[in-house]
């Protein structure tokens, strides 16, 4: 499931069955309680309606690199991070 959502490109729903919202709000409560920072920030957003995946979608979507520019930043951040 967090592979479709993660390829998804507008606001996903979480509403389609009682099953898949228990499963998105115990994903968003992991979330909440694993995340620190600019993560922290943007899972914080989603505080008002739970949507887990949601949140992961926007998690990724900020993290992933979608260019080979933006590949090359986040590779340079975290090396300029260890130094």
């Amino acid at each position: 499931v967090l592979r479709l959502v993660e390829q998804e490109t507008t606001p996903v729903v979480d509403t389609a069955n009682p099953q898949l919202r228990r499963r998105s709000s115990t994903l968003y409560a992991m979330l909440a309680s694993l995340t620190v920072g600019k993560a922290k920030k943007i899972v914080k957003k989603g505080r008002k309606d739970r949507n887990g995946y949601e949140t992961w979608r926007l998690l990724c979507d900020e993290y992933e690199p979608k260019s080979d520019g933006r590949k090359l930043a986040l590779a340079s951040e975290i090396f300029e991070a260890k130094a």
